[in-house]
Formats: C-alpha cells, structure tokens, sequence
C-alpha cells in the first residue's frame, strides 16, 4: 500500500468523517463560518465582516479559503471544517514528503501517522477555526527551511526558500506575527544547536526571500486600509501586542496552563513518551544518529508551548503546532527502537505496554459504560448541560469498541511495537470522539436557534437582545439586529480601536486605564445596533420583530407586552404584538 494513501486513510478516520458528526461549536465556529458565510455573500474579499461590522481581529487567509468553500459548496458547517481538516492532512504530508529522503520512508512515516493520531490534533484539526490552517502554514515554513539549510545545491536553495518566504506569509496571514516568532524561533534555535548557524545565516539575509514573505502582507494591508482606515494600526497594536502583553482580551491563565493542555492533548502517545525520553538517555549511540532530528522535534514541541504560556492570552488550541513535533519525536523513537540492535530493548519494552495499553482500555470501557448509563437515566452533570439524545448510545459503541481493542492487545501476539501502538491509538481517538463530540454543551440552544429559523419570516426584524451567538445568523443565513451586546461586538463606546496608539497601549499596561481600547465604534449598517431605548421603540412598534435572548433578562421587559414563542433551560424566543396578530 502506497505510503501516501496510509496517511490519507489515516485522515479519513479521524478527521473526514468524525467533521459530519458533531454539531456546531460555539463561540468560535459560529464566529469564523458567519464572517466566511458574509464574505462569501457579500463578495467583498478585503475587509472581513461578522454581522455587517467590521471584523479585523484577524487576518483573512482562514476566511478566503472557508469562503472560497461557501462559493462552491454552500454556506455548511463542514466546509469550513473541512479546510481546517485538509490544512492537517496537507502538514502531516509534507512532514512525510520533506523528511523520507532524510531520516528515511518509513520513521517519516510513522511520524506523519503519530502526528495525525493525537487528541489534540484529532479534534482541534476538524473544528471551523484559525488554528489548524495557522499550525499549517508554520510547519510549511520549519520543513522548506530545514531543506534549504540542510540542501547542497543551489537548486534546493532557491526551490525550498521561496517555498519557506510563500509559506510564512501564508501563516502571517493567518495570524499575524506570531507566525513569524515561532517559525523563526523553531528554525533558528535547530540551526544553532545543531551547528548549521552559518547556513542559517546565508538564508535568512537574502532579501529576496523576505520581499516574496512581505509583499503579500503588505498588499493585503495597502488595500484594506484605503477601504477601512485604521485597520492595519488596530490589528498589530491590540490584537497582538495587547493580547499577548496585558489581559485586554480576559484570557489570562497561569503560567502553567499549557502543560497539562500540552499532556492531555498529545494523548494517547503521552504514554509512550517516557519511554522514548528513557530511551535516548540510556543509549547514547541512538541519541547521536537522531540528534539533529530530536532537536528538531523538541524545539517544534517546547517553543509554541513556551511562547504562548507567556503571552496574558492563552486558549488550548494555541498550541496545536507542538503536536506535530510530538509526531516526529515519538516517530524517530519507534524507527530506532524496531532496528536489531535495540531487539532485547524493543521485546520489553512491547510486553509492557500491551499489559499497559489492555488496562488502559478496559479502563476507558468502563468510563464509557458508566457516562453511557449517566446520561441514560438523564443525570445532569453540570449546569445547562444538553447533549445530544444519542449520547448514551454512543457510550455503549464506545465501551464495545474498547472491549474488543483491550482483548485483541492482549491476546494478539503482536510482533510490531509500531502497529500495537498506532492501531491502539487510532481506535483509542475513535472511540474518546465518539463520546466527546457529540457531548456538545450548546446543543440545546442549537435546537432553538433552528425553531427561531422555521419562525423567520422575510420582512421580520431578528434581534439578539443582551446575546452575542454568531451562530444565528449562520443559521437563518442572513444579518440579524443587536440590541445591548456586550464584548468584542459592542457598538457604543468612547473612542474607536481603530485609532489606538502606542500611547494607549502606555495607559493600559502600566497605568492600568482601559478606556482607549475598549470595543469599537467602526462603521455598520443603520438599525443593526440598538440601545435599550431604541430596541423597545423599535419591539413596541408595527414592525414584526422575533428576539432571541436569555430567559433571565425577560425581566427588563416587563412593562411592555411580549409573547413566549419558545425557550429551553437558558434561552428564550419572543415575539412583539406586531408578529404575533401577524404570523401567529
């Protein structure tokens, strides 16, 4: 079987198919599909919008290939997974396609398939979200770079180079300068260590590679500053020295939080990796014919994990990156150990971690039988918790599922430690998805922002009232009005982001005064943003107007008449007199 198609089968399981099986994820899914659905819509390509406001939180490349995918497959949930999924599958074969002729076909193999079967890379690389395409473009960047500094010919030089300048600008514009940092620092640092500095140095002060890199960058910019002035200060000022600098955006964690994020999510081969730690410290001849390898696989590991866990913003999917460096480190490990001069090591190390992989999965059959009997029987387990019906169900599959794998391991006299542990570990991320992705917290509120979709009628007036859900527009496929919205889309304010200065930034981080980059004030259609006093003109007149919105602020409208249409445990739908005598 072609080594290509393994991967790509590989992908098929964990990624393609999982994508169609979950539903929408809120916030940031709903966020990123609604700003692609309106670009697509709209057809304007330069200046990303969310609602019919402005959105330059981010640069666009994520958007243009999600929207792209509207064009031609319609505005769905899936498409846009579907571009963060192939962004995965890509990586993971350029990984295998750059290092074969290097640290040979089938380590590069192993390491292409490990990358692709962790937690994390499994479920944040088919969600409708930056990451995924980020981590992409950056890896790109780390493989062309290490060719061209490893290449012997002219030819590589220049081939892989303007490859690295194209696939660094991809990655900026995708998120920003921190595309920069990381695939630098990730590349620089190997080349240091690794006695390549000159090499290094003979890549990085061609002009040529940074024009190809900056160009596009700057184009982009150019023109979106002609169309919304301030868009260029705003985004590298707030959106990335304020967010990594202070806690602008309220996403501080501790110092630590992207260790047990970096452990948990690189499961199931976290358990392996003390192994291969143990490994290369006990046989030094291994450790001097990977070396340059492990450094390249660490460093991809450690500097995201490093980076963000100083930044005053930190989200798990940050660090996604790291768990293609996972993927080459573990890889590297498994191609040495299965070699004959390290057989006695390899047998011991096999018999042990099937007795380990065989608890494990009884383990998780039991964990799933349990959650599967919880949710049977309809106890909650937290607050506004909705899972699918189907959960239970699910459950149950993934206890049989984990029977069976944990009785084929122990049974099974597996000769390969390679296949014991990939095949284990695929079917481990099949059977956790299972259960993980169809326990979505918001899939209630979904079910009722599809009754809101079958209330809608052409000339009806939509509001979200005190809400912010990207996912309702997505949903009825149109712009809806706002009225009170608090957070990153709130209207009213006392001076633009759009104008923050480095003075601003000044005030906020050492003196500790917010009001200079507090939300936007940038240009939006007419009656899309209301205050309270405009939204009851606006609920009490003859216009029909639908407002979705938490139950508890019903409470603010209790002196004008509203009609119940729907709710669930959190949220509710109401009408005015005007939809109701109309409509009902």
């Amino acid at each position: 079987m072609s080594k290509y198609l393994l991967i790509i089968l590989v992908w098929i399981a964990l990624y393609a198919v999982p994508l169609f099986l979950h539903p929408m994820h809120k916030p940031d899914e709903a966020r990123y599909a609604e700003i692609a659905r309106e670009m697509a819509a709209s057809n304007d390509w330069l200046i990303m919008k969310i609602n019919g406001m402005p959105y330059p939180e981010k640069p666009p490349m994520f958007t243009w290939l999600t929207a792209a995918g509207f064009k031609l497959f319609g505005p769905k949930i899936w498409v846009g997974r579907m571009v963060s999924a192939l962004s995965m599958l890509l990586l993971s074969l350029a990984l295998f396609a750059t290092t074969k002729k290097l640290i040979g076909s089938a380590a590069a193999l192993i390491s292409s398939i490990v990358a692709l079967s962790q937690l994390a890379s499994a479920g944040i690389g088919q969600l409708c979200i930056i990451d995924p395409i980020f981590a992409f473009f950056i890896g790109l960047t780390v493989l062309f770079s290490v060719r061209v500094i490893l290449g012997k010919s002219k030819k590589y030089y220049w081939f892989f180079g303007i490859a690295a300048s194209l696939s660094l600008a991809g990655a900026m514009l995708s998120k920003g300068p921190a595309g920069l940092i990381l695939a630098g620092g990730i590349v620089s640092l190997w080349a240091i260590i690794t006695g390549n500095f000159k090499k290094l140095l003979l890549f990085i002060i061609n002009p040529i590679f940074w024009i190809v890199t900056f160009i596009f960058i700057y184009i982009y910019y150019h023109f979106a500053e002609k169309q919304l002035p301030g868009i260029s200060n705003y985004f590298f000022i707030h959106e990335n020295i304020l967010r990594y600098f202070t806690k602008v955006h309220k996403r501080g964690q501790p110092l630590w939080f992207f260790i047990p994020v970096f452990l948990g999510g690189a499961l199931p081969w976290t358990i392996v990796m003390p192994f291969v730690i143990h490994f290369y410290y006990k046989y030094k001849a291994a450790w001097l014919k990977d070396k340059v390898w492990l450094w390249l696989a660490i460093i991809w590991m450690i500097l995201p994990v490093a980076f963000f866990s100083l930044s005053d913003s930190k989200l798990p999917t940050y660090i996604l990156l790291s768990f293609f460096g996972v993927g080459l480190f573990v890889g590297l490990w498994l191609h040495r150990i299965s070699t004959d001069e390290y057989k006695n090591e390899y047998n011991k190390i096999t018999k042990f971690i099937r007795v380990l992989y065989t608890i494990l999965c009884y383990g998780l059959a039991v964990a799933a039988l349990i959650f599967g009997v919880i949710f049977m029987l309809n106890i909650q387990l937290a607050k506004h918790l909705a899972p699918e019906p189907s959960i239970s169900i699910w459950c149950m599959i993934a206890a049989f599922i984990s029977i069976i794998l944990a009785t084929l391991i122990y049974l099974y006299n597996w000769k390969s430690l390679t296949k014991l542990l990939i095949i284990s570990n695929i079917i481990i991320i099949v059977a956790t998805g299972l259960i993980i992705r169809v326990t979505n917290l918001q899939a209630g509120q979904l079910k009722l922002i599809a009754k809101l979709k079958k209330m809608v009628k052409p000339n009806v007036i939509v509001v979200q009232y005190s809400v912010l859900d990207s996912a309702i527009p997505f949903t009825l496929q149109r712009n809806i009005s706002s009225a009170l919205v608090s957070g990153d889309m709130r209207y009213t304010t006392v001076k633009s982001r759009l104008n923050t200065k480095l003075t601003d930034m000044f005030d906020y981080y050492f003196r500790g005064n917010p009001n200079n980059i507090s939300p936007t004030n940038w240009p939006c259609p007419k009656n899309v943003w209301y205050d309270q006093k405009d939204f009851l003109k606006l609920f009490t007149s003859d216009k029909p107007v639908l407002v979705y919105t938490k139950t508890r602020y019903l409470a603010w409208l209790k002196n004008i008449k509203v009609y119940s249409l729907a709710n669930d445990q959190k949220y509710s739908i109401i009408a005015n007199e005007a939809y109701f005598k109309k409509y009902k």
